[in-house]
């Protein structure tokens, strides 16, 4: 007996609409390119130079050389995130206020801090921003780009936001430091 076929749209039984389920390793989609710029903030500047700094020779700089003593001006627009494999995921680990402020779920009031990436809409492979941060462990390197915002403030419409790896054992990456900033707060900030 054949399988039968699987429609490809939602179909709707007596209860309830059900859709086809996808297997894992059968998704269509390809991550959206990134829209890397150069760093145009002050703040994200400065985060790219503190993390050259900590960074000095070694191929990555040591998670435990990111102290929030060194970087107060910088803690407000700044997040950790681990790195989780098989498969990859990101969980967040810290959100400064600034970014808390405007990628909080304003429905459920939800905190990001404690989720994975991949259970959080918008963020959730394929994204820009899953994207970055799996382009930022797969370089080794920090990543700056300027992504689309996907929250619920009909005043942004898009941040600059740099990835930077940082290890635990000098070898591999297992925290990403994110720096994000909304372009209102960066022309005050650069005045």
């Amino acid at each position: 007996m054949q399988d039968m076929p699987v429609p490809a749209m939602p179909f709707v039984t007596g209860h309830a609409a059900v859709r086809p389920r996808v297997r894992p390793d059968s998704l269509a989609e390809s991550p959206p390119p990134l829209n890397e710029a150069e760093p145009v903030s002050a703040l994200v500047r400065e985060a790219l130079a503190h993390w050259h700094a900590i960074r000095g020779d070694a191929p990555l700089p040591l998670r435990r050389a990111l102290d929030p003593v060194d970087i107060p001006g910088l803690l407000a627009n700044s997040e950790l995130l681990d790195v989780l494999r098989g498969p990859m995921d990101f969980r967040y680990r810290l959100i400064g206020d600034a970014i808390d402020r405007i990628s909080r779920d304003y429905i459920s009031r939800d905190y990001y801090v404690g989720k994975r990436v991949s259970a959080i809409p918008g963020q959730r492979p394929p994204s820009q921003i899953f994207t970055l941060y799996a382009e930022t462990v797969r370089r080794r390197a920090p990543v700056c780009v300027t992504l689309p915002y996907v929250g619920r403030d009909p005043l942004i419409d898009h941040v600059e936001a740099v990835t930077m790896p940082l290890s635990g054992d000098g070898m591999t990456v297992d925290v990403l430091w994110g720096g994000v900033v909304v372009p209102v707060e960066t022309a005050a900030a650069d005045r």
